[in-house]
């Protein structure tokens, strides 16, 4: 009973997972929309889409049997996800098939290679001058955050590497850091941790994260495990603990971000100093009520 009970409990907490990276994925149908949107957000550009679709016809009129090849491993992977996606779970999202963007490259390139020279060249530069305006957008600040590129928008992002700026520049050894309870989505303790591995100043340790009670790692699983009693994870308490949340807050008044738990246990002992705003990021640090400190923006 134990055995079978332990196997329940895994089957449902992997749904739960399942249901958190992927559970926002439609099932695909077959109407012409759902392959035009996927044709668009797999290049990162509809003229791209478009001049490569041409180019692949072109490399079956002029060469067909090498074409056939590439275009298997093009359409197979799709077809296969596609068809995957009509059962329990979908997974036919654009960025999860980048890996047939070569075979598509491969495609026009047969069909280039038995044009012209000048013809060619000429087709090249037009395909280079269809896609500049999405290569700037693509390197622009926020742009990883711009998942359906070009459909939608992509003005705000949370700006991880600024929140880990301004931690790292004043940052000492000692100090503790509490996030916003993990979202699948946000991804605000994984982003921030990954750009303060880069930005700490030599000899100074990256703040301990408080209130985990295991990683990611530890528990085997795709999210880290929240303290049930954050006075016990807390432990030897810091005299610093920067806090990072979402959003612009003017506060650190727990609400939708810090647990109730976490909010009292800070809210007892420590005072904000400073506060930072980056984009869609706050960046708070508390100091220890007995300890002088100095309000700064």
């Amino acid at each position: 009973m134990t055995g079978r009970t332990c196997s329940t409990s895994r089957i449902h907490r992997d749904a739960i997972q399942a249901q958190g990276q992927i559970g926002w994925i439609l099932r695909p149908g077959l109407h012409l929309t759902v392959f035009s949107y996927f044709a668009r957000n797999l290049f990162y550009s509809t003229s791209i889409a478009a001049a490569l679709i041409i180019l692949a016809i072109l490399a079956w009129a002029l060469a067909w049997r090498q074409a056939a090849v590439a275009t298997a491993i093009a359409v197979v992977p799709v077809a296969a996800v596609w068809l995957a996606s009509q059962g329990q779970h979908a997974y036919f999202f654009p960025r999860y098939l980048l890996l047939t963007v070569a075979a598509w490259a491969v495609l026009a390139g047969i069909a280039l290679s038995r044009l012209d020279v000048r013809v060619a060249l000429a087709a090249i530069l037009a395909v280079a001058i269809m896609g500049a305006g999405d290569q700037e957008v693509l390197r622009s600040p926020g742009a990883h955050n711009w998942a359906y590129y070009p459909v939608g928008t992509g003005v705000n992002y949370f700006d991880y590497a600024g929140a880990a700026s301004f931690i790292a520049g004043q940052a000492r050894a000692g100090d503790g850091i509490a996030y916003e309870p993990f979202h699948p989505y946000l991804l605000i303790s994984p982003g921030v941790q990954y750009y303060l591995q880069r930005d700490m100043r030599r000899g100074v340790p990256v703040p301990r994260d408080l209130f985990v009670a295991q990683t990611p790692e530890q528990d085997n699983s795709l999210y880290p495990v929240g303290c049930v009693n954050p006075a016990e994870c807390l432990g030897r308490e810091p005299g610093r603990i920067w806090v990072v949340e979402s959003g612009r807050q003017k506060v650190l008044d727990g609400r939708d971000h810090l647990t109730l738990p976490e909010k009292t246990l800070l809210a007892a002992d420590y005072r904000v100093t400073k506060i930072k705003h980056v984009s869609l990021l706050t960046v708070f640090l508390l100091v220890r009520k007995q300890q002088p400190a100095t309000v700064g923006g």
